[in-house]
C-alpha cells in the first residue's frame, strides 16, 4: 500500500512539473509573438516617414485646404442669478454659400430661379446693384457695348464701363418688379466671399417659400434652407 501512494505521488509531482515547465514555454512564445508584432510595426513607420516621409508630405500639401464659414447664433447674457437678460430667436431663413470660382454668369442664373420663389425686400436696391445685374447678362451686356466709345471697346475694363453707361442713362432700362427681386437677390449672392454663407432672406420666410426653395435646392447650387437669429431682450432690458 505504500508503494501505491509512492507511485501516485510521483506521478502527480511528474504532471506538476510537466505543466510548470510549459508555463514559461508559453509565455516565452507570446513575448516573442509581441516582439515581432512590435518590431513590424516600427519597420513601417520608419517605410512610411524615413524613406517615403517627404513624398507622402508633398502629396498632401498638394491637397486643397478649403474652410466653409457659416452664420451662428451669438452668446447668450445672464444675470448674477442665472436669468437669461439677453437671448436669441430663431428664424427660417434662406441663405447661400458662395462656391469657389464662381462667375457672375452662374450668379445671375441662380438669382433668376430663387426669385421666383421668395421676395425679398428691394429698399435696399441701388442703381449700382440694377447696373450689375443688366450687365451680367451677355445678350444685354452685348447691346450695352455696341454703344459704348469705340476707345472704350475690346478693353479689359469694358464690363465696368457697360456698367457706368446703364448707370448714367437708367431712364432708358426698366426693370420689371420681378427683376428688381432677383437684383437685390444677386447683389446679396455677389457681395459674399468665397466659402461664406451669406441670408438672401433671414427674416419674414413663409413656409410656402421654404417648401418651394427646398423643392429646387438641386437647380441652385449653393442655396440652402437655414436658420437665422435676432437678439431677444428680455423685459427691462436695453
Amino acid at each position: 500500500m505504500k508503494n501505491f501512494f509512492n507511485r501516485i505521488t510521483r506521478k502527480q509531482s511528474h504532471r506538476t512539473g510537466s505543466t510548470s515547465s510549459q508555463i514559461p514555454f508559453r509565455m516565452n512564445f507570446l513575448f516573442v509573438i509581441v516582439a515581432l508584432l512590435f518590431m513590424a510595426l516600427i519597420a513601417q513607420l520608419a517605410y512610411l516617414q524615413i524613406l517615403h516621409g517627404s513624398q507622402l508630405k508633398a502629396e498632401v500639401n498638394s491637397t486643397d485646404n478649403t474652410v466653409e464659414t457659416s452664420n451662428v447664433q451669438r452668446g447668450e447674457i445672464f444675470d448674477s442669478t442665472g436669468r437669461v437678460l439677453v437671448g436669441n430667436k430663431s428664424h427660417q431663413a434662406i441663405s447661400y454659400t458662395k462656391g469657389v470660382d464662381v462667375l457672375s454668369g452662374d450668379l445671375y442664373k441662380i438669382a433668376n430661379r430663387l426669385s421666383k420663389y421668395i421676395t425679398v425686400s428691394k429698399s435696399s436696391l441701388t442703381y449700382r446693384n440694377e447696373a450689375d445685374y443688366y450687365v451680367a447678362d451677355t445678350s444685354r451686356l452685348a447691346q450695352i457695348e455696341k454703344k459704348l466709345p469705340k476707345s472704350q471697346q475690346n478693353s479689359t475694363d469694358e464690363s465696368d464701363y457697360a456698367v457706368t453707361y446703364y448707370m448714367n442713362h437708367s431712364s432708358q432700362y426698366k426693370l420689371t418688379a420681378q427683376q428688381k427681386n432677383a437684383a437685390v437677390i444677386y447683389a446679396r449672392m455677389s457681395g459674399a466671399y468665397s466659402l461664406s454663407t451669406t441670408y438672401i432672406k433671414e427674416t419674414g420666410v413663409t413656409n410656402k417659400e421654404i417648401a418651394e426653395v427646398g423643392e429646387h435646392l438641386s437647380d441652385m447650387p449653393g442655396v440652402k434652407v437655414s436658420t437665422s437669429w435676432t437678439r431677444d431682450y428680455q423685459k427691462g432690458v436695453l
